[in-house]
């Protein structure tokens, strides 16, 4: 996370805030539960695997700009993926009108985007 750190100072926006602050910055959408719940795998995932995107080669040819677009970009993919399971979780075993309202719930907190309700429809995981 120092690395983070280091290209903010320096000017270059690598990530939401919230991501790298160590404070939970609540969607007030969701319950504080669930915020939780997607702070901390967030934060969990990312400090696992980000050490492993800072020491590959093509992170360390690159220019302080690449590199906060490749930190972005990994950031928006593992909240992607913590966002999904989150989902899934969610809407395990329901059906009817409490699925509906369930998804209503995590569409208005904008967990559940178009993108990742289509993806999780081609995956089986609703079934509307």
């Amino acid at each position: 996370m120092q690395e983070i750190k280091r290209l903010q100072d320096g000017g270059y926006d690598t990530v939401q805030t919230s991501f790298i602050s160590g404070f939970l910055q609540e969607n007030p959408m969701l319950s504080v539960e669930d915020n939780k719940i997607i702070f901390g795998k967030l934060t969990n995932l990312s400090n696992q695997k980000l050490g492993g995107l800072i020491a590959t080669e093509q992170y360390q040819n690159a220019t302080d700009e690449e590199k906060a677009k490749m930190i972005s970009s990994f950031m928006d993919k593992n909240r992607d993926f913590i966002y999904e399971g989150f989902i899934a979780n969610k809407i395990k075993g329901l059906s009817g009108q409490e699925l509906m309202d369930t998804l209503s719930y995590l569409k208005k907190s904008g967990v559940l985007n178009e993108t990742r309700f289509k993806k999780l429809i081609k995956n089986g995981v609703i079934k509307l």
